[in-house]
């Protein structure tokens, strides 16, 4: 049975500052599918812009969240195995999520 991964879409799938695919992304994609995988596009850009640079650049996504009604409640998050996101902090307990939450926000001042 597949199992999902979700990908953030903004400067992680898509370099958003050159308009291309994320170097690699593609390729990514190969690696997943082949292993049975299916990939979701979760992200706060609008589908139909996500929907058209895909088709636009052959990124073979499975979905979209938004785009269309997928096994989930609308509205929800996804339900994946796996989180792709350069935003991301990898939780592991509150002590290490603070320190983690600590040093991003002062990286981006």
């Amino acid at each position: 049975m597949a199992k999902w991964i979700a990908s953030d879409w903004d400067y992680t799938a898509w370099d958003t500052k050159h308009q291309e695919p994320m170097e690699g992304f593609r390729e990514f994609l190969d690696v997943v599918h082949g292993r049975g995988h299916k990939v979701v596009i979760f992200s706060c850009n609008r589908p139909t812009f996500i929907r058209e640079m895909c088709d636009l650049h052959d990124l073979r996504i499975d979905a979209i969240w938004g785009e269309q009604k997928m096994d989930y409640d609308e509205g929800a998050k996804p339900v994946a195995v796996m989180y792709i996101d350069d935003k991301a902090l990898r939780f592991t307990n509150w002590e290490e999520a603070t320190s983690g939450v600590l040093e991003m926000l002062a990286a981006r001042r």
